[in-house]
């Protein structure tokens, strides 16, 4: 567990790269291509250590860690007054830090994509933020991962320690199952390479093929797959409720919420009233439209929430305005004002801030799980 950090990069006025030592062995070719069968490893990703914000970065570290200590066996950083960082660091945000282990959600302010879809990773899969809840009940009993799958293929099977925790447990792809194909992570030009061609401790983002292709999914929580076909369909037939009642929908996006279990979706909508202020709310309306949301979409979210799966429907309101300060968010990370469109699902994690703190109200689907499965 070394606390390895590398800094700005500078050049000199002829054009010549300065960097420390430490920085240039990071960056370097040696680094990226270090020997997975060597004696020892480190325990962080090395998008943590190739990071360029100083207290996310020690954050990542520390995390990492933790959540490894079992197999730490080294402590260390380049200088002395490092691990007195370190130290104050871990002082200031354990309890964030234990969090952060027992949820298997990274904290929402370390927004380095790279370091934070690294150390994601290192939390969990996509079920990680469940352990937790299993482990208080099934106490001793141990919980078996016999399978890794999704909507589109089945992916592999736990045949190495079927018993081992979960955030241990590794896979055995079955490659007759679908047509796989790699994509590395770090290093290289990103070009996709087959099975045969995979190399030994690297790290790559699995590229599926099959006979059912794949559809574009804005919204999933456990096994249903929302596309925005099913989406834009619920938000018209909620419009027709809403126009019932002298209001206007601005504009709207969704996300799916897995901060919680069951995890369920969230739609933000900005409405305008012709009269009155939108914060003197129906609460009639949108109750309703909320459950002709959630009657429209498909089987399998119906049969998700028939068996709690998922949990009700959630639409937060947002004060005026809202969506144009998400627009200009947008703009001023790179976007051209003149292709703009809003999102229909919001995936930024500096998007949600925004529709967050404006929300004025919340309503959530008075649909009773056992009634939901249609006819």
């Amino acid at each position: 567990m070394l606390f390895f950090l590398t800094g700005h990069d500078t050049k000199t006025p002829g054009g010549l790269p300065i960097e420390d030592g430490i920085s240039w062995y990071l960056r370097s070719d040696y680094f990226k291509n270090w020997p997975s069968t060597w004696f020892y490893s480190y325990s962080s990703p090395d998008e943590v250590m190739l990071g360029s914000d100083l207290k996310q970065n020690l954050y990542c570290h520390l995390l990492c860690g933790l959540v490894q200590r079992d197999e730490v066996t080294r402590i260390g950083s380049t200088f002395a007054s490092g691990m007195v960082r370190v130290i104050m660091v871990l002082e200031d945000s354990w309890k964030e830090l234990c969090s952060n282990i027992r949820s298997g959600h990274l904290s929402e302010w370390i927004t380095d994509s790279g370091c934070r879809n690294a150390v994601s990773m290192v939390l969990g899969g996509s079920m990680a933020q469940y352990v937790p809840t299993l482990k208080h009940y099934c106490g001793d009993l141990p919980l078996v991962s016999t399978f890794y799958a999704s909507s589109e293929s089945m992916f592999g099977i736990n045949t190495d320690d079927p018993l081992c925790k979960p955030e241990d447990t590794s896979y055995t792809l079955i490659p007759n199952l679908s047509y796989f194909e790699f994509i590395p992570t770090e290093g290289g030009n990103g070009d996709v390479v087959d099975l045969a061609d995979v190399k030994l401790g690297c790290s790559y983002q699995l590229l599926v093929t099959n006979l059912w292709g794949r559809e574009t999914t804005l919204l999933s929580i456990d096994t249903d797959r929302t596309n925005e076909e099913y989406l834009f369909k619920a938000i018209n037939r909620a419009k027709l409720v809403l126009e019932s009642s002298d209001l206007r929908l601005v504009a709207f996006t969704s996300y799916a919420d897995i901060s919680s279990s069951p995890g369920h979706y969230v739609i933000y909508w900005e409405v305008k009233a012709e009269e009155e202020d939108v914060k003197d709310l129906y609460e009639k309306t949108f109750l309703e439209c909320c459950l002709v949301m959630e009657d429209t979409f498909d089987e399998e979210y119906m049969y998700c929430r028939s068996n709690e799966f998922i949990g009700p429907l959630e639409m937060r309101v947002v004060d005026d305005g809202t969506f144009d300060s998400l627009m200009n968010l947008s703009i001023s990370k790179g976007a051209s004002i003149t292709h703009y469109k809003t999102p229909p699902c919001i995936t930024s994690e500096e998007g949600l801030q925004v529709l967050e703190t404006n929300v004025v109200a919340r309503f959530f689907s008075t649909l009773r799980a056992s009634h939901v499965l249609k006819p």
